[in-house]
């Protein structure tokens, strides 16, 4: 695929057209598409317009129109009445919420990160999730507290904690974790209906990706069931259990990306390979979001650019090996229409060279927007995908079905290996299925260390899509069992 880029190098504007490798879903040209982002502000909208008992509160939910833009429009709308800018106060706001869920009115509350809901855990669990409890079913709290959950990118150990099991623990809550706009749209509007306090645990990086939706889901009655998991894909030799944005990478392969001194090698398992040789490496490598939640990713080749268009969720990571003279690119102005559309590219060059030294990094693999599962099924392992989409209550007939059906488990979650939401799955099936099972349960987690802020550490920290094809590899006795390489 050709894309036109435009670029200002050393002040002298000039037109050339580039190659770029596009890595597409095979979603149906007919399909609507929307933004996780879009379908949580339209299903915020018609509850609000369907219930007058629904309003909004939070930090910057009102004239900033939400730290991450979920709310934009709903201040003008439905005035400063129904939409609450509040305080930077978790414990004070969400105590107000809480109270006013016992007068029968229906809040949801926002957390710019639920990381900063540990500020209020105590309205949370002991005001919200246990005063149904203990008033014997006279108090309701039909309160939803939303936000970004688990690791972004660069944001350190204080703002990318994953949630899920902490508050799936605690009985008298519900906890929803939405993977594509379907799950946003369907699990919130069934999350403000209910009448018990739910816990609605989104993820940053998917708030501007794009998913194929039907008319039924558009449709303003449209709901989803609290505690029905989706089988994303069916299979017959291996399940794989996850939620949230590691439902993407449990049906993502890896695009490998080797980057060397003289030559750029690009491969994927579609079978695309193209080599690129370059005189020098770049020194800083910055990205730039469009307006369609597209990322690019900018390569200097020999003083041009080489543009790689992939989907947000599918960011290609060069890794380059630090040696000889780099040059700096700023990347000024990103432009991305659509993956079909021209690509407006402004960039400056700065003309100061930079002589670093340093160890040589190993080659790190990327994503890329393949199916693991498609992956899997040329070494003909046929894996089945289930994205849970509701933590608390936990469908656990559909893992059981599927494991009785595959005979092996994987579980992949972003949060801590002890105690986590894996651990409570493994814990099921060994209960339930314990002799379908035809290999050990494997479950794929975060590092047991807080999230570190460098990007390499970082990466090493949350699960990867090569963590789970060698997972399902193990499972299946097509790789060396963990055991043998102690």
């Amino acid at each position: 695929m050709l894309a036109i880029a435009r670029q200002r190098m050393l002040g002298q504007s000039f037109k050339k057209i580039l190659p770029a490798v596009s890595v597409l879903r095979s979603y149906s040209s007919a399909a609507k598409q929307i933004t996780v982002r879009e379908a949580l502000n339209s299903a915020l909208d018609e509850e609000m317009s369907a219930d007058p008992k629904v309003f909004l509160m939070g930090e910057e939910v009102g004239e900033y129109q939400g730290a991450y833009k979920i709310t934009k429009g709903l201040l003008e709308k439905y005035g400063p009445e129904r939409v609450l800018d509040t305080p930077i106060t978790e414990a004070g706001f969400t105590g107000i919420g809480v109270g006013a869920a016992y007068c029968g009115l229906k809040p949801v509350v926002e957390f710019m990160t639920f990381n900063f809901s540990m500020q209020a855990i105590d309205h949370i669990i002991n005001s919200a999730a246990k005063s149904n409890y203990m008033s014997a079913g006279q108090i309701s709290v039909p309160i939803v507290f939303r936000g970004p959950n688990g690791a972004a990118a660069g944001v350190g150990a204080q703002h990318s904690q994953c949630y899920a099991a902490w508050y799936a623990s605690c009985p008298g809550l519900k906890v929803l974790s939405p993977y594509n706009s379907e799950d946003a749209r369907g699990l919130l509007k069934a999350a403000i209906r209910d009448p018990d306090p739910v816990v609605f645990l989104e993820n940053e990086l998917l708030y501007g990706e794009s998913f194929p939706v039907s008319d039924e889901v558009l449709d303003s009655s449209f709901c989803l069931p609290i505690g029905k998991a989706k089988i994303e894909r069916e299979g017959k030799d291996v399940t794989i259990t996850a939620f949230s944005k590691m439902v993407g990478y449990a049906l993502k392969v890896c695009l490998l990306c080797s980057v060397y001194l003289d030559k750029l090698y690009v491969s994927s398992t579609a079978g695309y390979a193209r080599k690129i040789k370059i005189m020098s490496l770049l020194y800083q490598i910055r990205h730039g979001h469009s307006n369609k939640g597209k990322k690019v990713l900018a390569v200097g080749i020999e003083n041009k650019i080489s543009v790689i268009d992939t989907p947000l969720r599918a960011s290609l990571t060069l890794l380059l090996r630090l040696k000889n003279t780099f040059e700096k690119l700023c990347l000024e102005q990103v432009l991305l229409k659509s993956v079909k559309e021209k690509l407006c590219l402004s960039t400056s060059m700065s003309n100061a060279k930079q002589n670093l030294s340093g160890e040589k990094l190993e080659d790190e693999p990327g994503d890329s927007g393949s199916h693991a599962a498609e992956m899997l099924e040329k070494d003909g392992i046929y894996a089945e995908v289930i994205n849970l989409r509701s933590i608390r209550p936990l469908d656990r007939s559909t893992i059981n079905a599927s494991v009785r059906k595959t005979n092996r488990l994987i579980t992949v979650e972003e949060g801590f290996p002890q105690h986590g939401l894996g651990a409570e799955i493994c814990a099921s099936v060994v209960e339930e299925s314990f002799s379908y099972l035809d290999a050990p349960v494997e479950r794929i987690a975060g590092a047991d260390v807080p999230m570190p802020y460098a990007a390499n550490l970082e990466r090493m920290a949350v699960p990867q899509v090569e963590d789970i094809v060698r997972a399902a590899k193990r499972a299946c006795y097509r790789s060396v069992p963990l055991a043998a390489t102690a």
